[in-house]
């Protein structure tokens, strides 16, 4: 009997260790003016942090709460479609009306140029080599900024289609 107490015991005493060191599950909100936004699109920058493109701008999340950026901008709407980080750690930032930002000292500022941007929404962003970064769109084709001009490809220059 005492080989059945023992075996139950130490049961008792695995099961209980296992337990105390299980995660517990946590749940954060955004805080924001009004409802709650919707997280649209994440990325992990290199530093570690989670970067949320939301429908209502861009936060940052390091493990306790979420933190909005602020903007040098008024755009027609705040939405973060796409988020990317390119080799010298710039974070680019798309945005549903097809505006495109960057992260600079902690203020997401609007990209601008001679060209303009895309007038639909930014679906994905890939930071090439040598400094050119590509923007995806839903229905212009895609984008490209190097040396401070953009470039576009669509269905004439040969894509299947502009999505």
């Amino acid at each position: 009997m005492p080989a059945l107490q023992y075996i139950v015991f130490s049961s008792l005493v695995f099961l209980l260790c296992n337990l105390s060191t299980a995660q517990i599950p946590s749940s954060y909100t955004i805080a924001s003016e009004g409802t709650s936004p919707k997280i649209l699109t994440l990325k992990i920058d290199s530093k570690g942090y989670f970067l949320a493109g939301t429908t209502n701008g861009l936060y940052r999340f390091d493990g306790h709460a979420f933190t909005p950026f602020t903007s040098t901008f008024e755009t027609k709407n705040k939405a973060v479609t796409a988020i990317a980080e390119d080799a010298n750690s710039t974070v680019w930032v798309g945005f549903q009306s097809g505006e495109i930002g960057f992260l600079k000292n902690k203020t997401v500022e609007l990209l601008h140029s001679q060209e303009g941007h895309p007038a639909v929404a930014i679906t994905s962003i890939l930071a090439g080599t040598r400094g050119t970064v590509y923007f995806a769109t839903a229905g212009e084709g895609i984008y490209y900024y190097t040396n401070k001009r953009f470039y576009n490809i669509n269905t004439d220059d040969g894509l299947s289609d502009n999505y």
